[in-house]
């Protein structure tokens, strides 16, 4: 067995999706669609899978004996048969439940609320190492026994990514991140997230906090594009969204497909001179736009 391209940890929730047109609050509303089907690590692996089936890819979290846990497996198999590619499945048992959520997407607003009962996934704590390219931990701050020795090993030899799923984490959450971010080379998030973690009020203040922390950059990403710090400059920079989605879109999963194909990218770029974070990032916009698009 060779070296694993993508190890993807954290959290795997099984998601209820509904569907409605201008949600009320304390009101009744019409669901126009219900689905169901794995959310978090789930969302990544899908997205990977479907940007390039050639790319390896291992999901570690943990589950409980229930029905949502067979049903998750389930569809992990069937997405390896699906997209043709590699997924090695690696679910830790639990005697607490599968995580679970209600999600809301409001269409006409082009946003999504959710309802989660968490359980078994929040207690991924050491990090297998698989001798991977590429490690990518989901929704660091619903792991509150993340075990930063783990993390700090396989930073040794491995790119190490993580994103943030909460705008209102507690101040022992924000040290929690804050201190594994030394062995993190990219943090995804969106603006409300990084903006909550460093208590900054703009993406760019928000991005030169972190990067003080960060092995090399947070990608700080909006609907109107992404800030970056760059090195060389020693400044937080803008990359603009070349696409923008207009109101009537589902936007749920839309982080998970940003950082999968910025992952994508970097492990499939084939030219140097186009390995730039500028192009990556940009790329991860188009893709996460197109998946919004044709989910629409």
């Amino acid at each position: 067995m060779g070296m694993i391209d993508v190890s993807i940890y954290g959290n795997l929730i099984l998601d209820k999706v509904c569907r409605v047109s201008q949600y009320r609050h304390a009101s009744s509303n019409n669901c126009t669609l219900m689905t169901s089907s794995p959310g978090g690590i789930a969302n990544v692996a899908a997205a990977i899978a479907r940007l390039n089936n050639n790319l390896s890819l291992t999901v570690n979290s943990v589950v409980g004996d229930d029905i949502a846990s067979s049903i998750t497996k389930q569809w992990f198999l069937d997405l390896a048969e699906k997209t043709d590619a590699r997924i090695d499945i690696v679910l830790e048992p639990s005697p607490t439940h599968t995580s679970e959520a209600v999600i809301i997407c409001d269409t006409d607003n082009n946003n999504r609320g959710s309802i989660v009962q968490w359980g078994a996934c929040t207690e991924l704590s050491s990090l297998t190492d698989h001798d991977s390219r590429w490690c990518h931990i989901i929704y660091a701050d619903k792991l509150p026994n993340l075990d930063i020795n783990s993390l700090k090993e396989i930073s040794k030899k491995s790119i190490i990514s993580l994103d943030l799923c909460s705008d209102n984490q507690t101040r022992e959450t924000k040290d929690k991140i804050l201190s594994a971010l030394p062995h993190v080379d990219y943090l995804f998030a969106s603006s409300e997230e990084a903006q909550c973690l460093t208590g900054r009020t703009t993406d760019v203040g928000a991005c030169q906090e972190i990067s003080k922390h960060i092995r090399l950059t947070p990608i700080i990403h909006n609907p109107s594009g992404s800030v970056f710090f760059d090195r060389g400059s020693n400044q937080a920079k803008q990359v603009s969204t070349p696409i923008l989605v207009e109101r009537g879109a589902n936007v749920l999963g839309a982080g998970d497909n940003f950082a999968s194909a910025f992952i994508s990218f970097y492990l499939s770029c084939t030219k140097v001179e186009n390995l730039t974070l500028e192009k990556a990032i940009e790329y991860a916009h188009i893709e996460a736009t197109n998946y919004i698009l044709k989910n629409k």
